[in-house]
């Protein structure tokens, strides 16, 4: 199994990209590489996330934001259903209820046209995410990318498995109004 884990950060969260990489460095199924862009010129996340994914040459990538981190478990529990399927995920840690809500939710196509139930830890195949065009990299939640994947006729997987935590702080999106399914 190959896998590359990409990380975009900002300067102003050094301690929480340390604790990004150790849960990478920990991981069961180590990664072929851990990519790490720290965006200087505040392009965004999703124009990093899409500049590094311009160097994988694995079959697999693994997004990690820098303010979540993977239990050890994250890769090989995802990695299990790599056979059947193009993006698979788990549920996550959240401390937080308004995304508690939404990542709580059973996975159906129906339902992610309307919401993003799909994180950004998902394991996606590399070659799936190169076909859609990678980010919008203006769209500040990853929404987008998940049903452009799902239009496209990628499959899904949800495993209910806790494999990651969600690192709820004041800087999170989702306390700045912006929400999911807007």
């Amino acid at each position: 199994m190959n896998i590359t884990v990409l990380t975009a950060s900002i300067p102003r969260r050094k301690e929480m990209l340390i604790n990004a990489i150790e849960s990478v460095a920990n991981q069961e199924l180590k990664p072929v590489a851990h990519k790490i862009v720290v965006d200087t010129n505040h392009k965004g996340n999703h124009w990093t996330y899409n500049q590094l994914l311009n160097s994988v040459t694995t079959e697999w990538v693994c997004f990690l934001d820098d303010d979540d981190i993977l239990y050890p478990d994250h890769l090989s529990k995802l990695s299990e259903y790599c056979s059947d399927y193009d993006v698979i995920f788990s549920n996550g840690t959240l401390e937080d209820p308004i995304n508690a809500i939404q990542y709580a939710q059973e996975f159906s196509q129906e339902l992610l046209q309307e919401h993003c139930i799909v994180p950004i830890t998902a394991l996606v195949r590399t070659e799936a995410m190169i076909n859609v065009g990678g980010f919008d990299p203006v769209q500040e939640c990853d929404y987008l990318m998940w049903k452009k994947l799902a239009s496209a006729g990628y499959s899904f997987k949800k495993i209910n498995d806790i494999t990651w935590k969600y690192n709820f702080h004041d800087q999170n999106f989702s306390r700045k109004g912006i929400f999911w399914n807007e």
